[in-house]
Parts: C-alpha cells; structure tokens; sequence
C-alpha cells in the first residue's frame, strides 16, 4: 500500500480561521475490494497526543480518497501519523502541520527577519509566503533568474552577496560592473537585492 498527502498550495500551514483539512491518497492496494483500517494520530510539538482516530474505508475503483478535518485552536506545530493494515499489508507515513497567524509584509520587510534555502521553488515559495518569509538564500542563476516570475508572484526577494564573482574572469570581488551580484541587481531588482552577508551566501 501507498500512502500520499494531497497538499493544497502552500502546503498544510493553516490560519486560525480556516478549515484544517488534510486530504490523503492510498493506492497499491493488497486487495481492491477489502477495507483498510485507518489510524490517525495527531502530537504536537514536543509529542503530545492530542487526537487519535481508527476506522474501515472500503476501496473505490482500486483506491481510497479521504478528507480529515483537524480541530487545531492552537498555534504552532503538529505531526500527523497514519498507519494503514489491509490483511498483513501494512504501511504509515507522516507530514507536517502548521497553524499561525496572518502575516502582513511591509515594503521590503520580513516579518522574521531570515533567509532561507529552498531546492524546489515551486512548491515551497507559496508556504514561504503564508508564514510571512520575504527574503530567500539562493544560487543567483538557478533562482533569481530561472524563477523570476514565481519570486514576483508571492512577494519574495532573492539575496545575493554584494562582492560576487567575476562575470567573465575566475576570482571573486570583481569590480563592480563586471561582480555577478551586481548584474542580477541592475537586470533583476524587483525580485533581487544586494546584501552583504559574507560567503555564506551564494552569488553565481
């Protein structure tokens, strides 16, 4: 058996007024007809049971589809665990879930205040943007410009280090004109800023 989250866009980061709703997906199963027993079981941060739920779901066409609504009146972080057993089949998965407040992001301001890696624009900038992140860490030629338009869409900026490498010879601190990060400044600068950070951030 497969377990599969269907994530909504932003992933499962809820606000307090919403519906937090988990949907999941399980296919491959043993037998298509026999139900699957489902067990929910939902902690929070530091791993305290707050729900917990068993129940039979009959396979439709092969597969189950099915749609949990969470009753999260706190904020913060919470882990949802499901077990499946279908005969001596058996298979589990986990995801994550975050209930915060609404974020309002001022001019060029991150609400926190960080940076961060991502490795698939796509999926993660839209949950970035929920919890009110506005700067990003990235390789320049792989974000900034790749995903210029995605960066545009959900308010976020790209930050490249201020001394870059050279455009057209190998070494770092190049003069201005020819400084990588300068270049993505001048040709990008609704989505990408300057900031001098040290090496830690990459420029190229």
């Amino acid at each position: 058996m497969k377990i599969s989250f269907v994530y909504p866009e932003g992933g499962y980061i809820f606000y307090p007024d919403e519906d937090k709703t988990v949907k999941l997906k399980i296919t491959e199963l043993l037998s298509a007809s026999e139900p699957v027993t489902v067990r929910l079981d939902l902690s929070d941060y530091y791993g305290a049971g707050v729900f917990g739920n068993t129940e039979e779901l009959v396979p439709d066409g092969g597969e189950i589809c099915a749609e949990y609504e969470l009753e999260l009146k706190k904020f913060g972080y919470y882990r949802l665990s499901v077990s499946l057993s279908q005969g001596k089949d058996e298979a589990a998965a986990a995801t994550g879930i975050g209930v915060t407040t609404r974020h309002e992001r001022s001019g060029e301001e991150s609400v926190f205040g960080v940076s961060c890696n991502f490795w698939n624009p796509e999926r993660d900038m839209p949950l970035y943007e929920r919890v009110g992140v506005r700067y990003i860490r990235n390789p320049g030629k792989d974000t900034t410009i790749k995903w210029r338009d995605c960066l545009e869409k959900h308010g976020m900026y790209s930050q490249v280090q201020l001394q870059g490498n050279d455009m057209f010879f190998p070494g770092r601190q190049a003069h201005y004109k020819r400084n990588t990060a300068y270049y993505y400044q001048q040709q990008y600068g609704n989505v990408s800023k300057l900031i001098e950070h040290g090496n830690e951030h990459w420029e190229e």
